[in-house]
């Protein structure tokens, strides 16, 4: 089972978001503010980088944990985990940079991507 190196995660979404922040200078956290710029890259970056739901979805919780925990160490934002849990406003309220929302956009899709379940409908008797 491949691991994902949590420094090399780090590097790919900085990276990402900043070319989504260069192009797109009002993008946040939400994906709806880039149009599909974020959900390109994700799609793109799992065929690239060969991530599957099997190998890499707990390595991806793990790194989501961690970057919140930094985030609300830093700018004290609450993540309740709710349904539908508003964290562009509460990022925006904290005052968290737009580079960092974005990167949190790019992994909350990446996670959520892998966490499609896909069947096959033409080999379903």
């Amino acid at each position: 089972m491949a691991k994902i190196n949590p420094a090399g995660l780090d590097k790919m979404l900085t990276a990402a978001a900043q070319t989504v922040v260069n192009y797109n200078p009002e993008a946040n956290y939400s994906a709806s503010s880039t149009g599909s710029d974020m959900l390109s890259f994700v799609r793109t970056a799992i065929v690239h980088y060969g991530f599957n739901r099997e190998e890499h979805f707990e390595d991806l919780l793990v790194y989501r944990e961690s970057f919140e925990k930094k985030i609300t160490k830093k700018y004290r934002v609450k993540f309740t985990y709710n349904t539908n849990e508003d964290l562009e406003a509460k990022y925006k309220k904290r005052k968290v940079p737009q580079l960092i929302q974005v990167k949190s956009g790019i992994l909350d899709l990446l996670i959520g991507e892998l966490n499609v379940v896909r069947i096959n409908m033409n080999e379903v008797a």
